[in-house]
């Protein structure tokens, strides 16, 4: 919900203390409600604060100016335990503390749901190819999930949003900044579509800059919220595929996705790259163990 009740108000707070990471923020919370937290923290008495590192900043921070700053932007928070958290993110034990959504969260409840991703340098036939998917999938009812990306998970996105049957799937995003940083700049109509169509969530709070560390845990989110994923033409030196749930908790906590991504490579599923055009494209799907396709079988592929 948007922060008006006391622990997601506390909750943003914590959360946008400097230097705070998802997993510090999910020990601080954990067993203990937020507002016993965070009094903790600025007390400079919370066992998992041992070296006082936040004491300052928490006692600099008004948390009623937080809560209004997220009700002002619309950005609601979807707590671990609460009714709106995504189910498929339960079973993950380094799932995020907090999500910070804006749009409809329900739609991350869906029972289908397929992650299309690939490079941000994209050729034409990638993105048309990207495009024509998500249209297929979405009019099927399949939500389509992706990182808003420059490339490919833009034109999955652009092409979910065109579906108008009326079992059309509305469309998931997850970003690595905050929900206030649109990332890159020039998707500003996308995210605004998306957020009106569907639903955007992060695990960032508001004002997280585009860092590179951000972007492995978005990845690891969508990973956790599918039924499949596919990657449309992957340049092997571009990838943002991530592990999917079966793999070890361990191999999915990888520094480096591209690494985890291969060791899941028999989840994924290739497009055929063009006879006449694109050279480049699925390289990490040219690994033994997938499905060679054609977009006409791409609702067969996913039981459709």
């Amino acid at each position: 919900m948007i922060p008006g009740g006391d622990a997601e108000a506390h909750v943003a707070a914590l959360a946008g203390l400097p230097g705070m990471s998802s997993a510090r923020l999910s020990k601080l919370l954990d067993g203990i409600h937020p507002a016993q937290a965070w009094q903790s923290v600025k007390a400079g008495k919370h066992c998992a604060d041992p070296g006082r590192r936040f004491r300052r900043s928490a006692r600099a921070t008004d948390v009623a100016e937080v809560a209004a700053r997220y009700r002002r932007a619309g950005v609601r928070l979807l707590l671990r335990g609460e009714s709106d958290y995504p189910s498929a993110l339960l079973g993950d034990p380094t799932a995020p503390a907090v999500l910070f959504s804006t749009g409809e969260p329900a739609v991350l409840g869906s029972s289908a749901a397929v992650a299309i991703i690939g490079t941000r340098s994209a050729t034409a036939y990638g993105r048309r190819v990207a495009a024509e998917i998500g249209v297929a999938l979405a009019e099927e009812g399949v939500v389509v999930v992706s990182g808003l990306a420059r490339g490919i998970d833009s034109a999955a996105h652009t092409g979910a949003l065109r579906a108008s049957s009326p079992a059309a799937a509305r469309p998931a995003a997850v970003v690595g900044t905050g929900i206030d940083v649109v990332y890159p700049s020039s998707s500003a109509d996308l995210w605004e579509r998306v957020a009106r169509g569907g639903v955007i969530v992060s695990e960032s709070p508001l004002g997280t800059a585009p860092q590179p560390w951000v972007f492995p845990a978005r990845n690891r989110i969508i990973a956790d919220n599918l039924s499949q994923t596919l990657p449309v033409l992957i340049d092997m030196r571009r990838i943002v595929a991530h592990p999917i749930r079966e793999i070890e908790t361990s191999e999915r906590s990888s520094a480096d996705p591209a690494d985890a991504a291969k060791k899941s490579v028999r989840k994924l599923r290739r497009i055929p790259r063009s006879e006449h055009r694109d050279r480049r494209g699925c390289g990490l799907a040219c690994h033994a163990g997938c499905s060679r396709i054609r977009r006409y079988r791409i609702l067969n592929l996913f039981g459709i």
